[in-house]
């Protein structure tokens, strides 16, 4: 599997934090690695079973959670935001 750089914005920060991921991982797991390096450090803790949504910035359309880097065609450096789901 090949590790791809992506740029993730997490509701909350103040900006785009580089995370590595694998082409296998699903966006779940891509805003788990994501979270890891923000949250208790730049963002406060989000209450215990909240739920999120991750979009290519500038697009409407939230990527499905069970999709995978690889499926959902996202490039080196491709800009996610990360947000509270509904």
């Amino acid at each position: 599997m090949a590790e791809l750089p992506l740029a993730c914005n997490v509701q909350g920060d103040y900006g785009y934090k580089i995370i590595m991921v694998e082409e296998s991982d699903t966006i779940s797991q891509v805003v788990e690695k994501a979270l890891a390096g923000v949250v208790g450090y730049l963002v406060a803790p989000f209450p215990e079973g909240t739920t999120f949504q991750t979009r290519v910035h500038g697009t409407e359309e939230p990527l499905l959670d069970t999709v995978t880097v690889k499926d959902a065609n996202l490039l080196k450096m491709e800009a996610l935001d990360i947000s509270v789901g509904a």
